[in-house]
């Protein structure tokens, strides 16, 4: 993810600069009990080997973010760098800029276009969240942003609600954060040759996802790309969860006992103090007793969905991976540490052999 770092001056320097901007405020402009207004535009802080831009300021319905600023190559927008503006409507990203920060646009809400180059290689979560009026570009019911040269550069998401398949435009070159996510019926990805990266969190929580078939350019895969991609828990978890849930039962089973004993005591004293005890008096006691031995029912049940949870266990869903490359180029891919993470077995299938998962039986590095 990005984040924009922040500089920090050396602490030797931090009194003469001080004294520095009290004599500016004092002999140029004279005391002013406001705030210097900003001037009108862009914002930018030095980042990496270029800038990003970090704000803007301004009235303008359209802007434009340059290629080159002060002689160096703008390279980002920043986290929320226009989070929240309600003025613009049009942006033009210049080439050169590679990446697009989390929320970057969040909630602009009367932007209805957006333009950005080639040179894009990661959009990031939420980055465009919030912008209802924003005009994708819609091919086989799945949404796109881009230039006018190639509309279909940035796949953001489906339009609609799950589906088992979806065929991406020819020309994707990069599949956003969360663009599939938590999809509960894909069984099937195919990513365009041409495509480059695979965003954080892409296809995660795909538990019905059986195949993928990754191109050889694809260079990067982010984190939690196929996370979770399974369709449930496994035998050994299971088996696992009889003896948790006999504990918890056997936990709040005791604790429902010394709660009847505790306000049964409280009746006998109430009586013997007032002579009469009325239910509003043990209340608190009943709920707390109903509580417990209604979340003891529930585990109960759960006991007993167990078995046929186990033998469907076996049944769980394998990803398998087809790469249209080498086994040396799969490795070459950069794969951030947890791009596959709680994952199903599976296999990654390249033109000059099969991978295996590693993290499990003794496989031979995926």
């Amino acid at each position: 993810m990005f984040y924009l770092p922040i500089k920090k001056l050396p602490k030797i320097l931090l009194p003469m600069v001080a004294c520095a901007v009290i004599c500016i405020l004092v002999v140029g402009c004279g005391w002013d009990d406001g705030i210097s207004a900003r001037p009108e535009g862009l914002i930018f802080e030095e980042y990496r080997d270029g800038y990003a831009v970090t704000g803007y300021v301004g009235n303008s319905t359209a802007v434009d973010i340059p290629s080159i600023h002060n002689g160096r190559s703008v390279i980002a927008i920043a986290d929320e760098a226009f989070s929240g503006n309600d003025r613009i409507e049009k942006i033009e990203i210049g080439n050169g800029v590679s990446v697009i920060g989390r929320c970057a646009f969040l909630n602009c809400r009367k932007l209805k276009r957006i333009s950005f180059p080639d040179s894009v290689s990661s959009v990031n979560a939420s980055a465009f969240c919030g912008c209802s009026s924003l005009e994708y570009t819609v091919y086989r019911n799945v949404k796109y942003l881009g230039s006018d040269e190639n509309p279909y550069h940035a796949l953001i998401g489906p339009m609609t609600a799950a589906s088992a398949n979806y065929v991406l435009h020819e020309n994707t070159k990069i599949i956003c954060d969360y663009a599939f996510s938590d999809n509960k019926a894909l069984k099937l990805v195919i990513i365009p040759d041409g495509t480059t990266a695979v965003g954080y969190y892409a296809f995660g929580g795909c538990r019905a996802l059986e195949k993928t078939i990754i191109p050889e350019s694809v260079v990067r895969i982010d984190d939690f790309a196929f996370h979770k991609n399974k369709n449930g828990p496994g035998k050994e978890y299971l088996e696992s969860q009889i003896d948790v849930y006999k504990k918890e039962i056997a936990d709040n089973s005791a604790t429902v006992e010394a709660l009847v004993r505790e306000r049964d005591a409280y009746r006998d004293f109430l009586l013997e103090k007032t002579g009469s005890v009325s239910d509003e008096n043990l209340i608190s006691f009943d709920e707390k007793i109903k509580k417990l031995s209604s979340l003891c029912d529930g585990l109960r049940a759960e006991i007993n969905e167990l078995p046929t949870q186990l033998d469907n266990a076996d049944n769980r869903t394998i990803t398998d991976i087809t790469f249209k490359g080498t086994t040396e180029q799969w490795g070459k891919i950069e794969k951030s540490g947890m791009w596959n993470g709680d994952t199903d077995a599976y296999t990654v299938r390249c033109v000059n052999g099969d991978l295996t998962d590693p993290n499990r039986n003794g496989g031979n590095g995926t």
